[in-house]
This record gives structure tokens, C-alpha cells and sequence, in this order.
């Protein structure tokens, strides 16, 4: 079988985007370079996520990233109190 290893995503600023998963997610720095632009993320799943800083124009999102958690409303509640900021609470979608 083929295993998905890392993936990689565009992003404006690069230091607050390694941040804010770091401190948002809890994902470990497998590799930094905050002066080039370029890091890798670790979740504990072995997937690398890797930011590239990139001027980007304001567009359509090129991706979206699925995340997996046990509980989505304990989760939202415990980052929420964390600071992080969300469109809207879970709901259940048909």
C-alpha cells in the first residue's frame, strides 16, 4: 500500500502560520527555517505538513485541511478557550 507521507501548503506568513498550528493543534517543528520561508510539521499520525511562504493574491482556498479528534465539541471548546478563532461551532451537516 501506498502511504501518504507529507503535503505541502502556500502560505503568507510563515511564522505565524507554523505558530498557529503549533500552539493550536499541538503539530511538533520536524524542521525550521523562519529566514527562508520553509518548515515542516509533525502530527502524530507521521504525516508532515510543510508551509513554503509565498505571496499569495487573495483567491479561492487551494486545499482543505481534515483534521481528526475524538471529540469535535470537546475539541472546539478546549481551542476555543485557547483563543482560536472558528466560522461557526460544529453542526451536523446532511
Amino acid at each position: 500500500m501506498i502511504k501518504l507521507d507529507h503535503f505541502t501548503i502556500f502560505v503568507t506568513d510563515y511564522v505565524a502560520s507554523r505558530d498557529w498550528y503549533v500552539d493550536g493543534f499541538g503539530f511538533r517543528v520536524g524542521f525550521d527555517n523562519p529566514e527562508a520561508g520553509v518548515g515542516g510539521l509533525e502530527d502524530d499520525g507521521g504525516v508532515e505538513l510543510i508551509l513554503i511562504r509565498r505571496n499569495l493574491e487573495v483567491r479561492e482556498r487551494d486545499c482543505a485541511l481534515t483534521l481528526q479528534c475524538d471529540s469535535v465539541h470537546d475539541t472546539y471548546r478546549k481551542l476555543s478557550e485557547r483563543g482560536i478563532t472558528f466560522v461557526h461551532q460544529p453542526m451536523h451537516v446532511n
